[in-house]
């Protein structure tokens, strides 16, 4: 979220080159901050099939082939389809398992695990503006790219340093007495239930029959509307007011 953050650097650079209109250009930004979140669920459930190590390095892989066939992009729509859907397709994977991971590795100090962890976000946005600023200026917005792509490998190596740990429970275990005196009619239920028992192992769709979870849910999705546009339009905003580049 850092690199999405200092992204409005690239967005004057990427504007200015294409000539297109501001609309067109934070078009690459909205759709990789849309992927994120619509790809959540489904990285929450490979985390579970296969491990959130896994999950975290394949991300890390996405998000920097993203970035590096973003920089060879001859048009806006192949930097939609890189730079903001692979990009945002491999940071859903490396988000999401880090963020539940927490949840395993902390339970009395979660909060300030939770803000620990966050606080990356808001460092780096700090620190990557003016290196992106500074890479644009010594190698163009392709060559920024290129190196933002093997900065993002790191990601991989965030996924490696994720310490598996066992599940405390199996949510498809049942009672050992339903697996006995099937009839035809109880064979039909019971795989039904182990069906059910399967699907809430990766995603647990219970969630969404409780109306406070709900409205929770949506004060997310009206934060997230509007929590990277500032961010983004900043840059071009200082720019239009005279404000050198770092300033």
């Amino acid at each position: 979220f850092g690199v999405i953050k200092a992204f409005g650097v690239f967005y004057v650079e990427i504007h200015r080159y294409f000539e297109t209109t501001a609309t067109g250009t934070s078009w690459i930004t909205s759709i990789a901050v849309a992927t994120i979140h619509i790809v959540a669920p489904v990285a929450s459930a490979l985390s579970a099939r296969f491990s959130h190590r896994a999950v975290v390095i394949t991300g890390g892989l996405m998000c920097s082939l993203g970035v590096v066939f973003g920089a060879f992009a001859n048009n806006l729509t192949e930097l939609y389809l890189t730079v903001g859907f692979l990009n945002g397709f491999g940071y859903a994977l490396t988000w999401t398992p880090t963020v539940t991971m927490l949840g395993y590795y902390f339970e009395k100090r979660r909060p300030v695990a939770n803000a620990l962890s966050s606080s990356g976000e808001c460092i780096f946005t700090f620190v990557l503006t003016p290196l992106f600023q500074l890479l644009i200026d010594s190698f163009s917005w392709r060559g920024a790219l290129l190196i933002l792509g093997g900065l993002q490998l790191n990601l991989c190596v965030s996924g490696m340093l994720l310490r598996p740990l066992k599940a405390t429970k199996d949510p498809t275990n049942g009672n050992p007495s339903d697996k006995h005196d099937m009839t035809e009619e109880s064979t039909s239920r019971t795989k039904w239930t182990e069906l059910k028992n399967k699907i809430l192992l990766y995603v647990d769709y219970t969630l969404i029959t409780n109306a406070q979870f709900m409205i929770y849910s949506m004060f997310g999705v009206f934060a997230a509307l509007g929590f990277f546009a500032p961010a983004l339009f900043l840059v071009p905003y200082a720019r239009s007011k005279g404000i050198e580049e770092y300033q």
